[in-house]
């Protein structure tokens, strides 16, 4: 948007009736929308909704504190793949009464034999549990082994997957920007190098499909982010915009300058902080090695 300034040039954006000035200043945000709905779209029609391919094992979706399960050390995302002298088969008709020895207070000592997750590379774990002990705490679900794309048929379902991909993506967003205003204290910015791990970490796991749907993430945070009535931001003009169309006049050029600049700086030194916190972060991680 052009510098504000006294001209009277009907051509110039801010002299023009504010729903176009409106128009202009929300720009960049329908902007970012729109990227984020095209990248879902791509990633559905084209690449494929990932659809879960069943492998042998359980997967463990859950654990409660303070629980058994918790206490033998098994996480989130662990297959377990073998029970005692038993192979966990891929049926799941046949898996889960395999499982149920897990809680069979009745039964012997069991060997857990289970695969974990790690950067890069699967770990081979191994989990001894007592006589009569049981397995509690934990949630288990048809093991996975990967996920196979499944292209949609026509447009319109094409249409329908997207926007129903795009509002859970926007919930999802919209959620993390209210717990961080509710409470700030536990918020997590990430600056550069963590978003380009996170990026990292989700071409290995998601493929094609993962980077579209983090590429419509980042474009949702950038637009809800330049929504907030910040001055600086594009909500903030709006906010302007709105307080000078009900005053009928203008805000002083120079406190509005001065507030922006402020607020710019403020930003600016927020950014530069996170970012020099992860290159700590990251160089320590390299001088461990």
């Amino acid at each position: 948007m052009p510098s504000r300034n006294d001209s009277k040039d009907p051509n110039l954006a801010f002299n023009r009736p504010w729903p176009q000035q409106l128009a202009v200043i929300s720009g960049g945000v329908f902007a970012n929308i729109l990227s984020a709905w095209s990248a879902i779209l791509i990633a559905v029609a084209l690449v494929g909704v990932p659809s879960p391919v069943a492998g042998p094992g359980i997967s463990v979706t859950a654990v409660e504190k303070n629980s058994p399960a918790e206490a033998y050390g098994f996480k989130i995302g662990d297959v377990i793949t073998r029970i005692g002298d038993q192979a966990v088969p891929s049926d799941v008709r046949e898996a889960f009464p395999v499982a149920r020895q897990l809680k069979d207070p009745s039964r012997g000592r069991l060997d857990i034999q289970l695969t974990r997750k790690s950067p890069g590379k699967k770990v081979e774990k191994k989990v001894s549990v007592p006589v009569y002990t049981p397995v509690s705490g934990m949630r288990l679900a048809p093991g996975v082994i990967g996920s196979k794309g499944v292209r949609v048929a026509t447009t319109q379902e094409a249409i329908s997957k997207t926007n129903s991909e795009f509002i859970r993506l926007l919930g999802f967003v919209g959620g993390q920007f209210q717990s961080a205003v509710r409470t700030p204290q536990s918020a997590r910015l990430a600056g550069p190098v963590s978003i380009a791990q996170a990026g990292t970490g989700v071409v290995d796991e998601g493929g094609t499909y993962g980077l579209l749907l983090f590429s419509a993430l980042l474009n949702l945070n950038l637009a809800i982010l330049n929504a907030l009535p910040i001055p600086g931001l594009d909500g903030g003009q709006a906010v302007l915009l709105m307080v000078e169309t009900a005053a009928g006049r203008r805000v002083n050029k120079g406190v509005v300058n001065g507030v922006t600049l402020a607020f710019q700086i403020g930003l600016l030194g927020l950014t530069l902080s996170i970012f020099g916190g992860e290159l700590e972060g990251l160089f320590e991680g390299l001088l461990k090695k």
